[in-house]
């Protein structure tokens, strides 16, 4: 789990469909343990069960401190649910953002590599409004993320705005451009490309025939 845009995680835990309850050790491979290792960047949960060669579901939970962003506007949890560092795909995905107190859902959005995901993925608000649930309509290629984003008021949870989130909104700001970018002049690069493939298909053997005739037919 990378530590890009978040204050700390604690209180992991790891459980199985099976229910066993994994002991969190610091080093070793025992079956039913886990180890989390602070590689810099990133968070690295590894754990360890007996060898086996049937289907198991495992259920990963953990504490975020310090992950949200602050606005007058309207206060927002932005999460990576679905990472990119990864050499496989994600067949099926579903994320579940429920809201504290009596917090209703301002608006929401998800995205897949910075990009708007609303083509590839729904959004159901549940509960009252109190929570939103996105599901992924594709697989997610090797090297895709899948992020989502909840807007709620402001005030309804104590604190302010996060050491980091300068940078990050600056780093939303420009993906935003990209995209206005690649919206108004993508088309048309793509026009202008394709009238010059065609004039090359087309005015290619003209050319080479002007060639021959100027230059290199025996008069």
């Amino acid at each position: 789990i990378p530590k890009h845009y978040l204050g700390s995680i604690t209180d992991w835990s790891v459980t199985d469909a099976s229910g066993h309850t994994y002991t969190q050790a610091y080093s070793g491979r025992l079956p039913y343990t886990f180890v989390v290792a602070d590689e810099g960047s990133s968070y690295v949960v590894r754990w360890y069960f007996p060898e086996t060669d049937q289907p198991e579901t495992y259920t990963l939970g953990y504490r975020v401190h310090d992950a949200l962003r602050f606005y007058p506007d309207g206060d927002q949890l932005w999460w990576k649910a679905v990472y990119a560092d990864r050499q496989f795909p994600v067949l099926a995905s579903q994320v579940r953002v429920i809201l504290p107190g009596a917090a209703t859902v301002d608006n929401y959005a998800a995205y897949i590599n910075g990009a708007d995901a609303r083509e590839a993925a729904t959004a159901s608000l549940l509960n009252d409004d109190r929570a939103v649930l996105f599901s992924l309509e594709r697989t997610l290629r090797a090297g895709e993320e899948f992020e989502v984003r909840v807007q709620f008021p402001h005030g309804i949870v104590a604190g302010s705005a996060p050491y980091w989130q300068r940078e990050a909104d600056a780093e939303a700001a420009r993906l935003e451009e990209e995209a206005a970018y690649r919206e108004r002049w993508g088309p048309i690069a793509t026009v202008g490309l394709g009238t010059l493939g065609l004039l090359l298909i087309l005015g290619g053997p003209g050319l080479v025939y002007l060639l021959w005739y100027r230059f290199g037919r025996d008069k």
